[in-house]
């Protein structure tokens, strides 16, 4: 059985800094922002959290994998959506300089972000902002589908019928 990561706690640069390691569940009901999302859902979430020093650096290394349904755009349904994300956080002490969001050594630097180093930082608030990044902007079903009918089977007048009025006239 998986460990649950809900309530840990951890000082994100000792645990960068002294090579820790974590992993367990996180249940989607657990995360506030990500509920309003997705809706009611026992679906759980594999995480892992390594931390490591490199080149006079900590880092943070951010795994999350799992299954639910999102609210489709469109038809106000069920959207299964399978969620894969891997992040890289730079841990950034305090009177440390933050690294250019552009470069790094000359190069582009792509998919790391800099967090600032927290004695106290919930895991499932790293894991939550992870999540909420990965996800659509807007999502829909890749085939049509249709949105909601009314519930009373009535169609609402156009808004053009009384154009179409004056016109005959």
């Amino acid at each position: 059985m998986s460990r649950s990561l809900v309530g840990l706690v951890v000082d994100t640069l000792e645990f960068a800094r002294e090579g820790r390691s974590v992993s367990g569940t996180v249940p989607v009901s657990g995360l506030p922002r990500l509920q309003e999302l997705v809706g009611a859902s026992d679906a759980l979430l594999e995480c892992e959290l390594q931390g490591r020093r490199e080149n006079g650096r900590h880092w943070l290394s951010l795994s999350v994998r799992g299954k639910f349904d999102l609210i489709c755009q469109r038809c106000l349904g069920a959207l299964p959506f399978v969620l894969e994300t891997d992040a890289e956080l730079q841990v950034v002490a305090p009177g440390e300089p933050w690294p250019d969001e552009a470069l790094d050594d000359g190069a582009l630097s792509l998919g790391v972000d800099a967090i600032a180093a927290d004695a106290a930082q919930a895991v499932t608030d790293l894991i939550e902002e992870e999540v909420l990044l990965a996800l659509p902007v807007a999502p829909k079903h890749e085939e049509s589908c249709e949105p909601p009918a009314r519930s009373d089977d009535k169609r609402a007048a156009s808004p053009f019928a009384v154009l179409a009025t004056l016109k005959k006239h």
